[in-house]
């Protein structure tokens, strides 16, 4: 019986030391403006930005550049991620301080939530603006 227990908490932990490197909170979502014509899904903080001022090529330009950094934090992201993840596990089975070094990569988060935001940005005024990509 003692032996069930052990296994079962041993799965259990290995299981919440498997999602532990996997969590990452979902990020704000922009309000939904689907239903209305491309210029009016504008936000007011969209008009006061100094991208509402650049011509279409430097909007596009800035988007292209925009996803190009988000792919490669998300990158960052994944890699640290995984490596959380062979921490943790090895952390239960091996050495539970190892768990402590785990990195959450916050400061690459948060860089990555305003890279996203202002890729949403970037394409709002595109749109109302009707650039050609």
């Amino acid at each position: 019986m003692a032996k069930a227990v052990r296994s079962s908490l041993l799965a259990s932990l290995l299981a919440l030391a498997g999602l532990a490197g996997c969590a990452q909170p979902a990020r704000e979502l922009p309000p939904n403006l689907s239903a209305r014509p491309a210029p009016e899904r504008l936000l007011a903080e969209d008009k006061q930005s100094r991208e509402y001022a650049l011509p279409c090529t430097e909007l596009h330009r800035e988007l292209t550049l925009a996803n190009h950094q988000a792919a490669e934090l998300d990158q960052r992201l994944r890699a640290a991620q995984s490596d959380n993840q062979g921490k943790g596990i090895a952390g239960i089975l091996i050495f539970s301080p190892l768990m402590l070094t785990m990195d959450q990569q916050e400061d690459t988060r948060k860089l990555l939530l305003e890279l996203e935001t202002r890729k949403d940005r970037l394409l709002r005024i595109s749109q109302a603006r009707n650039c050609q990509a």
